[in-house]
């Protein structure tokens, strides 16, 4: 068995980081300290989304839940503000759907606001005609 020498032996940051990134692949679990030491050379940014699997189902749900909670702390927030919110592209995992009507549309299903404030055309009813 090879003992390891404390003072000839030497880590490789990169590597050492390319290694967590895709052993853990999800950088909020890498501790800060060693964000720190290494730089923005080898990690990616926070709001980078490493290629992860997700599920659409679990994501809405998530999405849903952030946007509650934002809404409960301010209720004026627009719907295209809470699609762009950092808690909702990066926690919620949103920035994985390209599609522009995805987001809006679950968290549309739980805005609190009135109808009347909400931005968008509005509902036909069946009682209303198209005039030409």
């Amino acid at each position: 068995m090879t003992e390891l020498n404390m003072y000839m032996s030497r880590v490789d940051l990169k590597s050492l980081g390319a290694f967590l990134i895709s052993d853990l692949e999800d950088i909020s679990f890498i501790p800060d300290e060693f964000k720190h030491l290494v730089g923005d050379m080898i990690l990616p940014s926070t709001s980078t989304v490493l290629d992860t699997k997700y599920d659409p189902k679990t994501d809405k749900l998530v999405c849903q839940g952030i946007a509650r909670t934002l809404w409960d702390i301010n209720p004026k927030m627009t719907l295209k503000d809470m699609t762009n919110h950092k808690a909702i592209q990066v926690y919620g995992n949103g920035c994985q759907y390209k599609d522009p009507k995805t987001l809006p549309g679950w968290l549309s299903e739980v805005d609190p606001r009135p109808e009347d404030q909400r931005r968008g055309p509005k509902k036909k009813t069946e009682n209303d005609e198209v005039v030409d």
